[in-house]
């Protein structure tokens, strides 16, 4: 008979519960190697062995190799059997599959109190890792809710600023809103680079960071980017948001004059929403009414009609004191028409 084919069939049978481990242990060891080669054949197979009572060292390392069995999303508690089993090194090697799936709380948790080798999994995961890995790796590290995986303040800033230079839009999101919070320094000496990275929530959050820590230099960051009219409208227009949102009234007027009437409807229509939210001022106001926009000009209209806008964007209101009664006006020109004076 076939020893390929009898080998599978008790490999079958070890993976249907029909055959005991001890079974496989009284087998001679070509018969023994045989169908746990057989095993690793199939991820079903690959599922008995992390399980098995067979899982050493030499065996952890080898099912390491099954990339495929990693980067599943779905939880699998045998695959931290493995994590936990296998040598440091092949660990460090694996760190980049491993740590796109299920089996990376494992990882990083058997790593963190070793320095040299969570540093090495790291820059593992920085150079070779596929956007699921960097991404994972931002979410457990850096957005862990249970803490479960204890990082000193000093680790996570480290991986933080790892991951902000890395090319997964939603890792350096995570990274940088970790940066905003626990070293907004760090983002505000990168806003020259970071101001145009092309992920919206990454330039919101190292605007964010360089108006907490030095408003004038941000301010001037800013100015020297809205100016630029080669610069695209999106990452202009999140620096229009963070200059408005940041600075009085008295220090945008100039901006949001400018904007309110720009070519472009997105950068206009900002500036219009920060005229209508927290500016409203009549120069800017009046020069929004003559936009190129229709929204815009609506929002200016509001602000400034006689008898619903706003007193602060030239408008005037019902009970404004400085504003005449149109009831009262008129029942004085009735009477003057009556008297003949």
């Amino acid at each position: 008979m076939n020893a390929g084919a009898d080998a599978a069939r008790v490999a079958a049978r070890l993976i249907a519960e029909e055959l005991s481990e001890a079974g496989l242990q009284s087998l001679d060891s070509i018969e023994r190697g045989a169908v746990l080669d057989a095993l690793f054949a199939s991820s079903a197979g690959r599922r008995w062995l992390r399980q098995s009572s067979l899982l050493d060292q030499a065996l952890a390392d080898r099912l390491l190799g099954y990339a495929d069995d990693y980067n599943q999303e779905r939880n699998d508690s045998t695959l931290a059997a493995v994590v936990e089993c296998a040598s440091l090194a092949r660990i460090v090697e694996q760190a980049p599959t491993i740590a796109a799936g299920a089996g990376a709380p494992a990882l990083w948790t058997r790593l963190m109190q070793r320095p040299g080798h969570f540093q090495a999994a790291i820059e593992r995961v920085m150079q070779e890792g596929k956007e699921r890995a960097l991404t994972a790796t931002a979410t457990h590290l850096l957005l862990d809710p249970a803490e479960q995986i204890d990082l000193s303040a000093g680790q996570r800033q480290a991986v933080a600023m790892a991951i902000i230079d890395s090319r997964a839009a939603a890792a350096r999101a995570v990274a940088a809103e970790h940066l905003a919070i626990t070293s907004p320094a760090t983002l505000a000496g990168q806003i020259g680079t970071l101001g145009r990275d092309p992920v919206a929530s990454v330039r919101g959050f190292a605007w964010y960071a360089a108006f907490r820590c030095d408003r004038e230099e941000a301010m001037a960051a800013a100015t020297a980017l809205l100016g630029d009219e080669s610069i695209g409208p999106a990452i202009r227009l999140t620096a229009l948001d963070a200059t408005g949102e940041h600075l009085p009234t008295t220090q945008v007027v100039g901006l949001l004059t400018y904007f309110v009437v720009h070519p472009n409807p997105d950068l206009a229509l900002a500036a219009a929403n920060l005229l209508h939210r927290q500016h409203r001022h009549p120069e800017i106001a009046m020069t929004a009414i003559e936009s190129p926009h229709d929204e815009v000009r609506q929002i200016a209209a509001r602000l400034m009609d006689p008898y619903r806008g706003s007193p602060a964007a030239g408008g005037s209101r019902p009970g404004d004191p400085l504003r005449a009664d149109p009831l009262l006006q008129l029942m004085r020109q009735l009477e003057e028409e009556e008297t003949g004076e």
